[in-house]
């Protein structure tokens, strides 16, 4: 086990560590207050809603609108394939954006079709106000899915 602390002295785009939990098909799309199902050995059921959580550091706000003009993605893989690309969508901030980290937050149906395995999420944010070498930050997450 290890922890991983984004170098966020350089004003450069980071992405802190994910936190992922399930929840049952019946909770509402997106509810990260509902009960976690196996947080800590991220083990999940087919069936489930994974529920992924995580902060962005050092985003740019426009000096107009004093909002980011970042854009979001997710891909899932299982034995180095990618199984899932999910569309690019924009990052909706809730509430007034202050300098700080802000909460990137979502879901993925984990469908029937999915076999028992191991699988990686991988969470991408695209900065657009950000210098072109420096716009975007991934990070990874293991998961099990077992029956």
């Amino acid at each position: 086990k290890f922890i991983e602390v984004p170098d966020v002295s350089e004003g450069r785009l980071a992405l802190s560590g994910m936190v992922i939990m399930g929840t049952s098909a019946d909770s509402e799309a997106g509810d990260l207050s509902a009960p976690p199902a196996s947080m800590s050995v991220r083990k999940f059921q087919t069936g489930m809603q994974m529920n992924y959580a995580l902060y962005v550091y050092n985003a740019n706000l426009d000096k107009k609108s004093r909002r980011p003009q970042l854009e979001t993605q997710i891909r899932l893989f299982r034995s180095g394939q990618e199984i899932y690309s999910g569309e690019v969508h924009p990052y909706k901030p809730q509430g007034k954006v202050e300098k700080g980290p802000l909460l990137a937050s979502g879901y993925l149906q984990l469908v029937d079709s999915m076999p028992p395995g191991e699988y990686l999420l991988k969470y991408t944010i695209t900065d657009r106000l950000a210098e072109k070498d420096y716009q975007s930050a991934s990070r990874w997450m293991d998961f099990s899915i077992v029956e």
